[in-house]
């Protein structure tokens, strides 16, 4: 996972901005969690999320699960002034199978 914003945070959570303008949103953040536990999105680390399918399957399904939480770090903050409204954040995923 890699946080697609411009200032990815030190803590590897997602980075939030204003859904209207793009600033940054200081304070709030997402983070991923797979199992209930921290995922870093930082572009270097790898989550394995064990087997998956059947080897030879034509058609096979199965699932991992991720979920994410929003995190308060401090008073939520856009240019040094207190933000209350619609925030955004993205995230780049690859998925590596064989």
């Amino acid at each position: 996972f890699e946080d697609a914003g411009n200032n990815p945070l030190a803590s590897h959570n997602i980075r939030l901005y204003d859904a209207a303008d793009d600033t940054k949103i200081d304070g709030l953040e997402i983070e991923m969690l797979y199992n209930g536990a921290h995922v870093d999105v930082d572009n270097t680390t790898l989550v394995d999320t064990g087997a998956h399918g059947t080897a030879g399957a034509i058609a096979a399904e199965s699932t991992a699960r991720f979920t994410s939480r929003y995190v308060q770090r401090a008073a939520i903050m856009k240019s040094d002034h207190s933000y209350t409204g619609p925030v955004t954040g993205k995230v780049n995923m690859w998925v590596t199978y064989d």
